[in-house]
């Protein structure tokens, strides 16, 4: 069965470099949009990995440290407005971890993200560098009963287009891009395009 010209893999093709034109000759800071399918994993994470829903506690030892990329007061936002963390350890040590919202949610120079209920947002997610490409960070379940809770059957993340492991990693992981989006500040005026 053929896909419709608008996903034709060249169409696909062209719809980026346009977004990725935009993003060096215009300055607009550019994402992929993806969309997937909650699944969680029914297997148990892999020898050495240790994966939970984290407390501000957990994350002491981490902030305002070079390399986490863990501002305390970015921090201290995020769990004002009830998002939750998942930190990944390998062996004891802290390999990743990702945040998620269910509401409408900062994303940077004042621009926010906003979308429909039934939805996770996936934001700020980081592998440290030692463990990048050893796919430790998995879906085993933590956040089931709080997506459950909040009714979240899909989750959606925006991911800038030049970020390749993290594009490969949620299409790996079911997800499937449904648009961009992109911002700009110029002064006072701030300017945002959308192509879902």
């Amino acid at each position: 069965m053929a896909l419709p010209t608008h996903r034709q893999p060249a169409a696909l093709r062209w719809r980026q470099a346009i977004w990725l034109a935009l993003a060096r000759y215009a300055g607009l800071h550019c994402c992929a949009v993806y969309r997937r399918l909650l699944i969680y994993s029914t297997a148990t994470p892999p020898d050495g990995v240790r994966v939970q829903l984290a407390k501000r506690e957990d994350l002491a030892p981490y902030l305002d440290r070079d390399g986490y990329d863990l501002p305390s007061a970015c921090v201290d936002n995020a769990a004002q407005a009830g998002h939750a963390v998942v930190l990944t350890y390998f062996r004891g040590e802290l390999a990743a971890y990702g945040w998620v919202s269910y509401g409408a949610t900062a994303h940077l120079g004042g621009w926010w993200v906003d979308f429909d209920p039934g939805h996770r947002y996936n934001y700020k997610s980081l592998t440290l560098p030692k463990y990048r490409g050893q796919h430790l960070r998995g879906s085993y379940g933590e956040l089931r009963q709080r997506d459950a809770t909040e009714g979240a059957t899909h989750s959606i993340a925006f991911i800038e287009l030049h970020n390749a492991a993290s594009i490969k990693a949620e299409e790996r992981n079911g997800g499937r891009r449904v648009g961009y989006a992109g911002c700009l500040n110029w002064g006072p005026l701030k300017l945002s395009l959308i192509h879902i």
